[in-house]
């Protein structure tokens, strides 16, 4: 098949997120499949594992070339998507988020006949807890102009993936679009890489956090169950990995915690990830909603225990008491408690990380993911 995949960077570009590393890796592993893969990027013209990239000049949100330091791509120009198509002729077509909103245009028109599908790993509302109007009175312009073009996609595309019934359920009745319309398929991972890390490597009592610096991701309730914890485990450690809006006041309300005890680290390359699970004791993600949980899976490979929120694909993820301790969103006495658990009790944290490792083994991996949606590009067809 000859397959166009439409995003917005190159996994290894500086601005780019799990978004981008997902797309990349499934365009990765349709190549390895002998398929003839495109991927459409506002950055990078070459080729690189195995891919054909393709630099288009995208739409962007109006002003804020002139009020942020990077970029915020939209999509790709009509005109331009409209000419690759014609000189590439493609089978298939498989944008994600937003970024197919030019596609699908051209499809409306008939100018483009060919199946498309949009991939859609975010619920803006859900992640944000604010409804449309909410994003607007909160000034939170790239969200919602991002869900306008979101929605656009998944109304008109043939067929939606997406990571995990929790999102399902919320795209479908946020969309009005039928469930049996969304495909629902797992997000891989790179067993080998988060290979099962000894336990001899392990800081004790260190907690790992990695994760965009947002209210969303419920960093300020992390950091306040550590005021929990250090009265139980005084040398506990927490390290946070990641950028983001909040980081400012993050590091401020950690200034009235305990300073010395939780250090921010900034964005990581992706590399570096592996090393910080092998060390950590215990990883915690504690999204409002989270519609996957790829570090989760990540931390879990590596063999490590996990503290989660009750949200979203997390609790797809994670079995409670088994690979991990579930926690009600926004308790951070709760939070705390799990941590405590798991870092006193070293035989507990060991039984979960190998359980972890295991359910990963089991049921997530890149090359799965490729399967199940090289089955449905087949079926489109």
């Amino acid at each position: 098949m000859k397959i166009i995949y439409v995003g917005k960077y190159p996994a290894w570009y500086e601005h780019s997120y799990g978004g981008e590393e997902h797309l990349q890796k499934i365009a990765e592993q349709m190549a390895k499949k002998k398929h003839e893969v495109y991927l459409v990027n506002s950055v990078y013209e070459g080729v690189k594992y195995g891919i054909n990239f393709k630099k288009l000049s995208y739409v962007y949100m109006p002003l804020t070339r002139l009020i942020e330091k990077k970029p915020f791509p939209l999509y790709p120009k009509t005109n331009e998507i409209r000419e690759l198509v014609k000189e590439i002729k493609p089978d298939i077509i498989h944008h994600f988020a937003r970024f197919g909103f030019s596609v699908e245009r051209l499809k409306k028109k008939k100018e483009i006949k060919m199946p498309t599908l949009n991939s859609i790993i975010v619920s803006r509302t859900a992640q944000t807890g604010y409804s449309y109007s909410g994003l607007l009175v909160r000034g939170k312009l790239n969200s919602l102009i991002s869900l306008f073009y979101e929605r656009y996609n998944l109304k008109n595309a043939d067929r939606v993936i997406t990571t995990s019934n929790a999102l399902a359920k919320i795209i479908s009745k946020e969309c009005k679009i039928p469930i049996d319309k969304i495909n629902i398929i797992p997000r891989g991972v790179d067993a080998d890489k988060f290979e099962s890390q000894p336990w001899d490597r392990v800081e004790r009592n260190l907690i790992f956090f990695a994760g965009r610096l947002e209210e969303g991701k419920g960093v300020r309730y992390i950091i306040e169950a550590m005021k929990h914890v250090f009265k139980e485990i005084p040398n506990a450690k927490l390290v946070i990995a990641g950028e983001g809006p909040g980081r400012e006041k993050f590091e401020d309300f950690a200034q009235t915690v305990a300073s010395k005890n939780i250090e921010f680290l900034g964005k990581i390359p992706h590399k570096e990830m592996a090393e910080w699970y092998g060390k950590c004791n215990v990883f915690v993600m504690h999204s409002r909603f989270e519609p996957f949980g790829a570090v989760t899976v990540e931390a879990m490979a590596s063999g490590r225990p996990v503290v989660v929120s009750n949200a979203g694909g997390s609790i797809e993820i994670v079995k409670n008491n088994e690979t991990g301790i579930v926690v009600e969103f926004g308790d951070a006495k709760g939070i705390a408690d799990a941590i405590v658990k798991i870092l006193k009790d070293e035989e507990l944290a060991r039984k979960m990380g190998e359980k972890g490792r295991k359910r990963i083994e089991e049921e997530y991996s890149w090359e799965k993911e490729a399967d199940k949606i090289e089955e449905i590009y087949e079926k489109l067809i």
